[in-house]
């Protein structure tokens, strides 16, 4: 549970920052976050497909679930929800993407890979290693998307 804390105050600090710092954060630092998170990212699956015998599901899983969210219009319904969140909550100057924002930020802090396959398992079983490591890439990309999009 604390691993779970930890990464939710990991994000809220990360677009705090994102909120005040957005004008001073440079495009080089953005492309270091994303190319050192998607490395990692990327470095972590392959480990977890290395690991798995199974890998049959993971193509099923993969085909499947494009072909239903495609189906029930998931990033269509996200991409509503955020821009009702935008004209509630946004500021009225903003000329940023809301919606495209809270598209991303959903996918990759809420459904993303690291969520349901792994970290959920192994932070019940009280290995936090890899909630914690996705704690750090998260909180470093809420500075970026916030400062990027909203």
């Amino acid at each position: 549970m604390i691993a779970t804390v930890v990464n939710a105050l990991a994000i809220l600090v990360g677009s705090l920052i994102g909120l005040l710092l957005h004008a001073k954060i440079k495009e080089s630092f953005k492309a270091i976050v994303y190319i050192g998170a998607g490395i990692t990212s990327l470095i972590i699956g392959i480990q977890m497909a290395m690991s798995s015998s199974k890998i049959v599901f993971l193509a099923l899983s993969l085909i499947i679930g494009g072909i239903l969210g495609t189906w029930w219009s998931i990033e269509e319904g996200i991409l509503s929800l955020g821009d009702a969140l935008k004209r509630t909550f946004a500021r009225k100057d903003t000329g940023k993407d809301f919606a495209f924002g809270f598209l991303n930020a959903s996918v990759l802090f809420c459904v993303g890979a690291h969520g349901p396959c792994r970290v959920i398992p192994r932070g019940a079983e009280g290995n936090y290693d890899l909630i914690l490591t996705k704690s750090v890439m998260d909180g470093f990309m809420s500075i970026v998307f916030t400062a990027a999009m909203g």
